[in-house]
């Protein structure tokens, strides 16, 4: 038996208290991938959708920074104005999507 050891008036028992934990198994060369949950997936695909949805805000930006002045003054739909329509439409759908996936993912964890 181990000595008790006394430290800030408790007493203890020297040594290791937990059995040592085993080596994690099959994490060698040859492992083989883990399974991921349909909640990892949805996180990956939120990510990715949040992801896309701040390239296309900043790529609506930059087109609207490229205004000229003759963009402005002219006569119907200019070039830079059909950039910044469409960069704010698919921003528009991948915030969409993204919505639906966590709206997807919170309906899930609720039934799990």
């Amino acid at each position: 038996m181990t000595p008790l050891v006394v430290a800030g008036g408790f007493a203890a028992q020297a040594g290791p208290t937990h059995p040592p934990t085993p080596p994690l198994a099959g994490r060698g060369r040859h492992a083989k991938p883990l399974p991921m949950s349909g909640n990892t997936i949805f996180f990956f695909l939120i990510l990715a959708a949040m992801i896309a949805t701040v390239v296309a805000l900043v790529r609506g930006i930059i087109a609207f920074l490229r205004t000229t002045e003759e963009d402005l003054k002219g006569g119907g739909v200019s070039q830079s104005g059909l950039k910044q329509n469409k960069a704010m439409r698919m921003r528009i759908a991948f915030q969409a999507v993204a919505i639906i996936l966590v709206i997807l993912l919170l309906i899930m964890s609720r039934g799990s």
